[in-house]
């Protein structure tokens, strides 16, 4: 019996014929390693080799005129969007704060701006 059954019970022979090649795990041990490590305690021999000890930065990464003017385009959208959503919400009596939209969009931007211009 196959896995794989014709897709009409009724027409047998349009049943799709698949190829598929079992795969094998030649070195099943290998998987795990690191839990063979951990349950047996003991620590890798290149373990204090590959360590990082110390990280210097000695200048900050150059600012991306690109990346600025695009920071710039979205809170011109953000502006436009807010006063949109304010002009809409007031014209067709919406029952909620446009403050529900602005703000988390406002936020969200801030945090984006933030992590840009204060990444190093």
């Amino acid at each position: 019996m196959s896995l794989i059954g014709p897709m009409d019970p009724l027409e047998p022979e349009k049943t799709p014929h698949f190829q598929f090649r079992a795969i094998e795990l030649r070195c099943p041990a290998a998987m795990f390693a690191n839990l063979l490590q951990l349950i047996t305690r003991r620590t890798p021999s290149d373990y204090e080799r590959n360590f990082v000890r110390e990280v210097r930065v000695r200048q900050r990464s150059p600012r991306n005129p690109k990346i600025e003017r695009l920071f710039l385009w979205c809170w011109v959208i953000i502006l436009v969007k807010s006063f949109l959503v304010l002009w809409v919400v007031h014209k067709y009596h919406m029952s909620f704060s446009a403050n529900w939209i602005i703000i988390p969009t406002v936020v969200a931007a801030l945090v984006c701006t933030a992590a840009y211009f204060w990444r190093d």
